[in-house]
């Protein structure tokens, strides 16, 4: 290749109304207009680039298309006076990887204000680690701390484990607050106390759908990235002239409150926009980024590399995100969720069947069977084939979500997806025959009611 070409992922609309993802050899002269030509050295993954890969037209209309709404890199050309070549910089939010060519190719041509120079105390790597997500986190924790959120202070983090949450926990940490990180992946306990985490709640400790119009106030500012149930949760429960910061929806974009937290105990709500926002607060936000706010250790432990060739692979961990309130690791390719998205679909769409009438259940047992000699041993030892399994489903899962998977394991992927299933039917057919046999022994083993 020559300078006047590059590569890029491109994804194509099929005349099947499929959408086909590929690394091609592209054209600079084919890029849109704008005053700064960047060669991208590091991009990031949001969810926003998942949409735009697998169709979504209300995050791209047209294609084919190059998605990536982050980017960094080193200015090639240059028409700014602000912006010269050899600069090193970072492109965020705006039109980028929606419909203008994203950070998913090897250059970008932007318009110049767009581009903000990378800090001193800031790598191009560290920055894309960082990318929209810690850019938006940021932008959370200064709302608040500009607000009067100080050292001490208690505040809670929601959607914890995820990108912004992960990030805001660890920076809030990082000036002294009491963070308190609600999740619902109770074995990420440890992981959110290692990246600053003082107290790590579940939502069933705290989310509250009653229609009291106020909770009992235990925080004096929230950074809420969910919504809906738990953002109403959030502003219920915050003190009097505390603050609360709101910048995602992935539960709900709908919220449903009276006025009372408002008006009884002065709870501020602070929108986060960072898509538009000022270049002057944007310039803020990334030299904090750099500097007070960098947390230490955070930025190796939550990233994971790859080059263009890779990327579908790693980017099915977001597709693969099930809409249940958990996180799961993902072990199919990315064609594989797109597929089961779509038959998920199909299948809701279908009018359901009715089933027969099932015959009449016999009464129950007056006096229920006692385990034999060889199911009784059989539940004794149940216990560790149970953790045996649970073991090796852990081994596997821990190899998917490596740094370093698809250099090492790449070419046993489909083993791996196949034995991780296997294993997840074998757990599930010894919790059933748990329960029945406990269930059994439990029901024999009670005084009769004779």
């Amino acid at each position: 290749m020559d300078r006047k070409t590059y590569l890029g992922l491109v994804v194509r609309e099929e005349e099947d109304k499929t959408y086909k993802r590929a690394v091609e050899e592209l054209s600079v002269d084919n890029l849109p207009a704008g005053d700064v030509l960047v060669r991208v050295l590091y991009s990031s993954l949001n969810y926003k680039d998942m949409l735009s890969a697998t169709g979504n037209k209300g995050v791209t209309r047209k294609y084919p298309h190059t998605p990536g709404i982050d980017a960094a890199g080193i200015v090639e050309e240059s028409r700014s006076a602000d912006v010269k070549p050899g600069d090193e910089v970072i492109v965020t939010s705006y039109d980028l990887g929606m419909n203008t060519s994203g950070g998913l190719g090897q250059f970008i041509r932007v318009p110049s204000g767009w581009v903000v120079k990378k800090p001193k105390n800031l790598t191009l790597r560290e920055s894309m680690v960082f990318g929209t997500a810690g850019f938006t986190a940021a932008l959370s924790v200064l709302r608040l701390t500009d607000f009067g959120i100080k050292a001490a202070d208690d505040v809670l983090v929601t959607g914890a484990c995820g990108g912004v949450g992960s990030v805001a926990v660890s920076m809030l940490s990082h000036t002294g607050v009491n963070v308190t990180a609600l999740n619902d992946l109770t074995d990420r306990k440890e992981y959110l106390a290692k990246i600053g985490a003082a107290q790590v709640i579940e939502p069933a400790e705290f989310i509250d759908e009653s229609p009291r119009p106020m909770l009992k106030d235990r925080w004096t500012g929230c950074v809420e990235t969910l919504g809906g149930s738990v953002l109403t949760s959030a502003i219920r429960s915050i003190r009097a002239e505390g603050a609360i910061t709101c910048c995602g929806n992935v539960v709900s974009g709908d919220i449903h409150l009276t006025v009372y937290p408002f008006i009884l105990r002065g709870v501020s709500l602070l929108g986060i926009d960072s898509v538009m926002c000022p270049m002057e607060k944007r310039i803020r936000i990334w030299d904090r980024m750099a500097n007070d706010l960098k947390p230490k250790g955070l930025l190796d432990s939550i990233a994971v590399e790859t080059d263009l060739d890779g990327v579908a692979a790693v980017c099915t961990d977001i597709l693969a995100f099930p809409g249940d309130g958990r996180i799961h690791h993902s072990v199919g390719d990315y064609d594989y969720y797109v597929e089961k998205r779509q038959r998920a679909l199909a299948a809701a769409a279908r009018p359901p069947v009715t089933q027969p009438a099932l015959p009449a259940a016999p009464p129950p047992r007056t006096k229920p069977r006692k385990l034999s000699f060889k199911e009784a041993r059989e539940l004794e030892g149940m216990e560790a084939q149970i953790l045996a399994v649970e073991e090796e489903i852990a081994r596997i899962e821990a190899l998917f979500v490596a740094p370093d998977f698809h250099r090492t394991h790449g070419p046993q992927t489909n083993q791996l997806k196949d034995d991780l299933a296997a294993a997840k039917d074998r757990l599930a057919a010894l919790y059933a025959r748990w329960e029945e046999l406990e269930r059994r022994r439990v029901a024999a083993a009670a005084p009769s009611a004779d």
